[in-house]
C-alpha cells in the first residue's frame, strides 16, 4: 500500500507541474494519496504523506510554469501546515474508526457477562471461519450443560447480581475444562463446550467434569448449588460448516429434560419429529383457514338417573390428504403456538352456538369446554369467552370450563385470580385428567372447582385393578364430603359403570355410551336415547 501512496504522490506532482503550477486548482489532487495514507496507516501515515506532498509541490514547484514565476515561501509553508493538518486529522478519524470497529469485534467475540467466547464467535471458530483465531483441530463433539434450579434464585437477585453469579459459574466451568477446550455461554446459565475428536467417550467426560466442577459456588452471603444437566452430540463436518455446532447438543438437553434424566444424547429421531411438527403446524394453519376443523360432542350420562345431562366439545381434524388426525397428535404441538388461541375460539364459538340451537329445539344440556393454560392468561381471549354466552342467549352456569390438573399444578398462583373471575362470571370449573399429576384435593379448597374428572387411565381397568379401585374410591369419597361433582371419563364396560356407581360417582362418559359425534349425529343420538329407542351409531 505504501508503494501506491508514493506512486500517487509522484503522479499528482507531475499533474500539478504539467497543468501550469500551483496557481491553478490542480495542486489539491495531491491530497488524494495523503488521505489514502491516513486511512491505511492512521496518524503517522497521514503526517508523513502530508509532509511529502507539501515538499513535492513546495519551494521548487513554480507558481506559474509558463511565466517561470516561483512561489513565495509563505505560500508553500502555509500549504505544508495545511497538508500536515489534513493528513493528521484524517489519520485520527481513521484511527478512531478502527478502534470502534475493534471494540465492536470484541463485543461480538466476547460474552459481556462471563468474558467467555460468545456463541457467534465460537460457531465461527468451530467452522474454521474466524479471522482472528483457529483451533488446532476441528472438534468432534459438542456438549451443552445447563445449571438448573438457578432460575428462581437469579430472578430474586436482580440483573446485576445475577450476571455476577453467572460470571462465577462460567469461570468455574472454564477452569474445570482447562485451556484446550472451547467454552461459551449460550444463554442464561446454559453453556456450550466443544471437545476434540480424540475423546474416549462422552460419558467419561461427564463423569470427569462432575469431579472437577465444584458442587457449590460461594456467592455473597450464601452458596449457589450447581445441578448440571447435559446434552451431548457428535459433530459432523456438515454441522461445523453449517454453523450448527450446538444445535444437536441442545436437542439432547431437551430430551434429558423431557425424560427427567441427567444426561441426554441427540438422536436423529428428534430432527424427524421436529420436521413433522413443522409440517403439521403448516397444515394445521391451512386447516384453520380453510375450515377443515370440526367440533364433535361426547355425551355425559347421570349414573343415577341415566339421563343425558351434558356433552363435552372436542375438536376433530379431517385433513384432505391424511384423513382423520387424532387430537393427541396435533393438540400438544398447537398448544405451544399462538394457533391454540384461534383453534379454541373456533371450538368455543361453534359449541356455544350449537348449545343455543339445542336450547331452541328444547334439548337442555350442559356444555364442557377444554381450555389450554396459556389462554387463561390472555385477557383478550378471556373477554371473548365471557362474551359468548350473552351473544347466544345462554346461561353461563350451563358451561363448564375444564382445566387439566397439570395446568393447576404449574400455574396455581397465576390461575387463582383468573379462575375466581371466570366463576364470578357464572362459568363452572372442572379439574380434568385428575390423578395424572401431583394429585391434591387441596384444589377443592383453594379454587372454585365444582367438578373433578377422574382420568380414564384409572377407569378403563375397573373393577379388576385394585390400585385403580382404591384411587377411585378415595377420590369419590372426598368429593362427596366436599359436595363436588365427580365424573368418570373413559367408561367402556357395564362392569366399570356399575362399580363406579357403587363407589358414588355422579356422571359417566365414555365409549360405553357413545364416541364423540358430529352435532347432527349427537342430536339424533340424544333424541333416540331419550325416546328409549335402539341407537344406531353412524358408520
Amino acid at each position: 500500500m505504501a508503494v501506491f501512496v508514493l506512486l500517487g504522490l509522484f503522479a499528482a506532482t507531475v499533474v500539478v507541474y504539467e497543468t501550469g503550477g500551483t496557481t491553478y486548482p490542480y495542486p489539491y489532487v495531491i491530497l488524494l494519496p495523503v488521505i489514502l495514507a491516513a486511512a491505511v496507516f492512521k496518524i503517522p501515515g497521514g503526517l508523513v504523506a502530508g509532509l511529502i506532498a507539501a515538499l513535492c509541490i513546495g519551494p521548487w514547484m513554480p507558481l506559474d510554469v509558463e511565466n517561470e514565476v516561483m512561489q513565495t515561501t509563505r505560500a508553500w509553508v502555509f500549504r505544508l501546515v495545511m497538508f500536515l493538518m489534513i493528513g493528521g486529522f484524517t489519520g485520527l478519524l481513521a484511527m478512531l474508526m478502527y478502534l470502534r470497529q475493534q471494540e465492536s469485534v470484541a463485543r461480538e467475540r466476547i460474552d459481556p457477562v462471563t468474558g467467555l467466547l460468545s456463541p457467534v464467535a465460537s460457531i465461527r471458530l468451530i467452522a474454521g471461519a474466524d479471522p482472528i483465531e483457529q483451533l488446532p483441530q476441528p472438534p468432534g463433539y459438542a456438549v451443552v450443560v445447563a445449571f438448573e434450579g438457578l432460575s428462581a434464585v437469579l430472578r430474586a437477585l436482580g440483573i446485576e447480581a445475577s450476571n455476577r453469579a453467572i460470571c462465577q459459574i462460567g469461570r468455574a466451568l472454564e477452569a474445570a475444562m482447562g485451556p484446550d477446550r472451547l467454552v461459551t455461554r449460550i444463554h442464561g446459565s446454559t453453556f456450550g463446550i466443544a471437545l476434540p475428536s480424540g475423546m474416549r467417550s462422552l460419558r467419561d467426560f461427564v463423569e470427569d467434569m462432575e469431579e472437577r466442577m465444584p458442587a457449590t459456588i460461594p456467592f455473597e452471603n450464601f452458596s449457589l448449588l450447581l445441578l448440571p444437566r447435559f446434552g451431548l452430540a457428535r459433530l459432523t463436518e456438515e454441522d461445523r460448516l453449517a454453523g450448527h455446532a450446538f444445535r444437536k447438543a441442545m436437542a439432547g438437553l431437551t430430551l434429558a429434560r423431557k425424560h427427567g434424566r441427567r444426561v441426554g444424547r441427540y438422536s436423529s429421531s428428534f430432527d424427524m419429529s421436529a420436521r413433522r411438527s413443522l409440517v403439521l403446524l403448516s397444515d394445521f394453519e391451512r386447516a384453520l383457514r380453510e375450515e377443515e376443523l370440526e367440533v364433535h360432542f361426547q355425551p355425559k350420562v347421570d349414573l343415577v338417573t341415566r339421563e343425558i345431562m351434558g356433552v363435552e366439545a372436542l375438536v376433530r381434524w379431517r385433513d384432505i390428504v391424511s384423513g382423520n388426525i387424532p387430537p393427541s397428535i396435533f393438540v400438544p404441538i398447537v398448544e405451544k403456538t399462538t394457533l391454540i388461541d384461534q383453534m379454541t375460539r373456533y371450538v368455543a364459538q361453534t359449541a356455544i352456538r350449537q348449545l343455543a340451537q339445542w336450547q331452541r329445539q328444547g334439548i337442555e344440556l350442559e356444555l364442557a369446554l377444554n381450555l389450554s393454560p396459556p389462554l387463561l392468561g390472555n385477557p383478550d381471549f378471556m373477554n371473548f369467552l365471557k362474551a359468548l354466552p350473552q351473544e347466544y342467549g345462554i346461561d353461563p352456569t350451563r358451561i363448564e370450563i375444564e382445566i387439566t390438573e397439570n395446568a393447576l399444578i404449574e400455574n396455581a398462583d397465576a390461575l387463582l385470580r383468573v379462575l375466581h373471575d371466570l366463576n364470578g362470571s357464572g362459568f363452572r370449573l372442572a379439574i380434568d385428567d385428575f390423578g395424572t399429576g401431583y394429585s391434591s384435593l387441596l384444589y377443592l379448597k383453594n379454587f372454585p372447582i365444582s367438578t373433578v374428572k377422574l382420568d380414564q387411565s384409572f377407569v378403563r381397568d375397573l373393577p379388576d385393578n385394585e390400585a385403580s379401585a382404591a384411587i377411585s374410591a378415595m377420590t369419590a369419597a372426598v368429593c362427596k364430603r366436599m359436595k363436588t361433582r365427580i365424573v368418570a371419563e373413559g367408561i367402556e364396560t357395564p362392569e366399570s359403570e356399575a362399580f363406579l356407581l357403587e363407589q358414588g360417582f355422579d356422571v359417566g362418559q365414555g365409549f360405553l355410551y357413545s364416541e364423540p359425534l358430529s352435532a347432527k349425529d349427537i342430536t339424533d343420538w340424544i333424541t333416540a336415547y331419550r325416546a328409549n329407542l335402539p341407537i344406531q351409531q353412524p358408520a
